[in-house]
């Protein structure tokens, strides 16, 4: 299997609600560091020159006090040095705190320019992509029925047409998808009991026409001991399979295969799509799930591929509190492995 995508517009995968949490979080703890670090470096210069001044004046105390000028003294430099230890500690503390709220505030002051921008670019994305349906559709539909009435070269035009129009049409569903998705809203998911050997038969079964087509031998390697249930979006999440069996048959060699494998241990289940395909070369692995990168354009263009299945799996599977890995080979094979928790009566 290949994802074949090369660098093109946005990298980001999932919604980036929780990166900005995160790197707030990531500057709070930042300043926090670097605010502990002048503190306890204030704190040690305080404590050596306050000890070097107490070595200086108690022994001009203790002459006078031999020779009656002054009385004996109640503490000692031991006493008065842990007194200031735990004032500076106490004062220190106490600007820490304040400190620390400052910092979260400061750090999303910080990135609110960020935010705001990343909102506007997924509100734009969403509108357009809904806007977009509509036309498409009309052009879909008028190229059709001029198809129906045209021959020879027209009709080869007209269907070189078509073929754009459904294109296009791909990729702005796939947009929308992933602007919905990138919404991370937990409310709009629609959670119930899903068993894996189930679903993966269906989709099997809707997909084998897809694989005899490209000539791919596409398998469930069921084992009857394991029946594994999930608490899902089952929509969502056969969206996801749906996604990954296709890169493996239509990133595959002629004659390969594609093997479906379900496991589990005791928290959560893996679903395992092996290929025989074309594999991805290691130094592109890490981007795999960017937006709109190729590794190879040409392969994507045959297949219809737009650079954005991958983006929106790992962005399904973020949202559906799952995991997708993927480990390749060149010219050796592709494996996915989503992974979801289990239900508690699985």
């Amino acid at each position: 299997m290949q994802n074949v995508f090369k660098p093109f517009g946005e990298k980001a995968t999932a919604s980036l609600s929780g990166r900005f949490l995160q790197t707030r979080n990531s500057l709070t703890l930042v300043y926090m560091i670097i605010l502990v670090m002048i503190l306890l470096l204030s704190a040690s210069f305080t404590r050596t020159i306050f000890s070097q001044r107490l070595e200086h004046r108690f022994p001009r105390a203790y002459r006078l006090m031999e020779v009656g000028v002054l009385p004996a003294p109640s503490l000692s430099p031991d006493d008065l040095r842990a007194d200031l230890l735990e004032s500076v500690l106490l004062v220190n503390g106490a600007l820490l705190l304040i400190a620390g709220i400052f910092s979260y505030w400061f750090a999303g002051l910080t990135l609110q320019p960020i935010q705001e921008a990343y909102d506007r670019q997924r509100r734009f994305l969403s509108d357009a992509s809904h806007e977009l349906r509509t036309p498409l559709a009309i052009l879909q539909t008028n190229l059709e029925n001029e198809k129906a009435v045209s021959q020879g070269e027209s009709r080869v035009k007209i269907e070189s047409h078509l073929e754009e129009v459904e294109r296009m049409k791909h990729l702005v569903e796939d947009l929308l998808a992933l602007s919905r998705t990138s919404e991370h809203v937990p409310e709009s998911l629609h959670l119930t009991r899903v068993d894996l050997n189930t679903v993966v038969q269906e989709m099997i079964g809707r997909l084998q026409s897809v694989a005899v087509r490209s000539k791919v031998k596409l398998r469930f390697v069921l084992d009857a001991r394991v029946s594994i249930e999930v608490r899902t979006d089952k929509d969502l999440f056969e969206r996801v399979l749906d996604n990954v069996v296709r890169n493996a048959i239509h990133y595959n060699k002629e004659d390969g295969s594609v093997d479906v494998s379900i496991s589990a241990d005791a928290n959560h289940s893996y679903l395992e799509v092996r290929d025989t395909g074309i594999g991805i070369p290691q130094q592109d692995l890490v981007y795999i799930f960017d937006r709109f990168y190729r590794v190879d354009k040409s392969r994507s263009r045959q297949t219809g591929g737009n650079g954005l299945g991958l983006a929106i799996v790992k962005a399904t599977m973020d949202r559906l509190g799952g995991t997708v890995s993927i480990e390749s080979e060149l010219e050796k094979g592709t494996t996915v492995t989503l992974s979801l928790p289990i239900h508690s009566a699985s």
